[in-house]
C-alpha cells in the first residue's frame, strides 16, 4: 500500500504492486478527474519499491469531487450505484477509430507475451494500450488489480503523447463500468477482454460510443456499445 501526498499533505492510499508507481499515479490522478494532463504536475517523487508518493500539483489541493464518482462502495460486502448519475454531461467520443476484428486476438496475444517476459507473473492482471501501425506499439502494465493496471498504461501513454482515439485497450480483466470510464477519459475508444463484460460498461459504452469486444477468443464473443467500430 502506497501512499499518495500532494502538495506535502496526505491524500489518498493507494493498494497496488509497486512497480511502474509513476505511471500509475499519473494515470489515476488523471481518469479520477485530479489532472488535466501532466502540465498540471510541477514534480512528482516516486521510486519502485517506495511507500510514500510526493506529487505537486499546478492546480493546488483538490478540493473538489472529481468528474463520473457516483459510486459510493464497501467492496465485495456491497455497496450503492446509482446508474442514472453516470449518463450526466457525458460527451460523444469524437474519434472515427474503426477496427477489424480479426486483429485483436493478436493485440491480446502481444500482451500476454510481454507479460510472461517479465518472468514470474501468477496472479496479475495486466492491460495494454495497442496503436500504430497494425496496432504494433504496445504499452503494458500489470498489478494485482485489472483498474491499477488500466491505469499504469494511461499514465505511460499520457507521459508518451500517444494519440488515444486510434489506440485499442486490452485488460486480463472483466469489464467494468469504471473501467470504460477511464477509457471515456483519455478518448479511447475500443476496449477487448477475454473475459465478460458488465451491464452497466455496455450502457455506458453506447452512450459515449466506444466499442466493448468480449470473450474474445471465444464462440460467443459478444461485441457491445457502438458496435460498428469493429469492421468483421
Amino acid at each position: 500500500m502506497l501512499g499518495l501526498f500532494i502538495n506535502g499533505r496526505f491524500f489518498s492510499h493507494i493498494l497496488c504492486t509497486p512497480v511502474d508507481v509513476k505511471e500509475l499515479t499519473i494515470g489515476w490522478l488523471f481518469t479520477q478527474g485530479y489532472i488535466a494532463g501532466t502540465d498540471d504536475i510541477n514534480s512528482l517523487g516516486v521510486c519502485d519499491g517506495v511507500t510514500d508518493i510526493s506529487v505537486s500539483l499546478r492546480t493546488g489541493f483538490p478540493s473538489q469531487p472529481p468528474k463520473y464518482r457516483p459510486v459510493a462502495t464497501t467492496g465485495c460486502a456491497g455497496g450503492q450505484v446509482n446508474p442514472a448519475e453516470y449518463f450526466k454531461d457525458m460527451e460523444k467520443l469524437t474519434s472515427s477509430l474503426k477496427v477489424s476484428g480479426s486483429c485483436l486476438p493478436a493485440v491480446m496475444s502481444a500482451m500476454f507475451r510481454d507479460l510472461a517476459s517479465r518472468g514470474s507473473m501468477s496472479g496479475m492482471h495486466c492491460a495494454s494500450l495497442a496503436s500504430g501501425n497494425n496496432f504494433t506499439d504496445l504499452l503494458v502494465g500489470h498489478d494485482v488489480g485489472r483498474h491499477n493496471a488500466v491505469d499504469k498504461v494511461i499514465g505511460a501513454g499520457l507521459l508518451r503523447g500517444i494519440d488515444f482515439g486510434s489506440a485499442v485497450l486490452a485488460t486480463s480483466g472483466r469489464v467494468s463500468s469504471d473501467m470504460v470510464l477511464k477509457a471515456m477519459s483519455v478518448g479511447v475508444p475500443v476496449i477487448v477482454s477475454q473475459r465478460s463484460v458488465t451491464t452497466l460498461a455496455a450502457a455506458i459504452a453506447e452512450s459515449v460510443g466506444i466499442a466493448i469486444v468480449g470473450r474474445l477468443n471465444k464462440p460467443d464473443r459478444i461485441i457491445l456499445g457502438q458496435t460498428d467500430r469493429i469492421t468483421d
